[in-house]
């Protein structure tokens, strides 16, 4: 019998071509800013955004990296959700799980992600269409 990982909603991100408007908006409906960072790897920065009272975030993704993913999701699709994040414990137990399961993820190993945590993501062939990252927290955020 498989063991629940526990898995809590984290974030929803959102590939934005103007995120400067986006956090004002989001600023101006209660949500306070938790910070910004850099992802190289994926060409993006990020901006978390939580609500009040809430662990649950808003991320904003920014395009540094002009042929990184988050620019070519852009050029495809425009703005919008790029995916939901789960945060988990035992990624890489789930990730095993999740292949023998016929899941297809889309990194062979987990990479690092924003906010101190290890990454991959639940390819949206596996799940009809939708982006789903799982995380697993290395440090404490601060």
């Amino acid at each position: 019998m498989r063991t629940r990982l526990n898995a809590r909603l984290d974030h929803a991100a959102i590939a934005t071509r103007d995120p400067a408007k986006l956090r004002h908006v989001l600023g101006l409906l209660g949500l306070t800013d938790s910070g910004s960072e850099d992802v190289p790897s994926q060409g993006v920065r990020t901006y978390f955004l939580k609500p009040a009272a809430a662990t649950t975030q808003i991320e904003i993704l920014d395009p540094i990296d002009p042929e990184g993913v988050i620019a070519k999701f852009l050029a495809r699709k425009g703005s919008g959700i790029h995916h939901i994040s789960f945060q988990v414990d035992g990624l890489d137990a789930l990730c095993e799980e999740l292949r023998a399961n016929s899941v297809r993820l889309v990194y062979e190993t987990p990479q690092v992600g924003a906010h101190h945590t290890r990454v991959n993501f639940i390819h949206p062939e596996s799940t009809g269409g939708i982006l789903i990252e799982i995380a697993e927290v290395l440090a404490q955020r601060t």
